[in-house]
């Protein structure tokens, strides 16, 4: 037999409304991590430089990214993107068909 509500309404999924995380590591911080990793370990494997400044330059890139972006990543993101420039002009129509 069905198990009755006791008049508190449905469950819900506890997670919902809520970032994505791996572990302590937000979500929305994975992507760049990896690039900055594919990046740092590259210079190291191409130019050759020492295993701890790869990884100290490595560790400065993503606290620099976490404290710039946090948990609001909107709010410096957001300074990068160009509003549209909009103008009004008046012009008569042409027709492209018309010689």
């Amino acid at each position: 037999m069905a198990k009755q509500n006791s008049g508190l309404g449905r469950t819900v999924n506890s997670l919902l409304g809520q970032k994505p995380s791996l572990g302590p590591i937000p979500g929305d911080q994975v992507v760049p991590w990896t690039i900055m990793m594919a990046f740092w370990m590259s210079a190291k494997l191409f130019i050759g430089i020492p295993w701890t400044w790869a990884g100290g330059l490595l560790f400065w890139s993503i606290a620099v990214w976490w404290i710039l972006t946090g948990k609001k990543a909107w709010r410096f993101l957001n300074r990068f993107v160009r509003c549209p420039k909009w103008a009004k002009t008046y012009r008569r129509y042409e027709s492209p068909l018309d010689e």
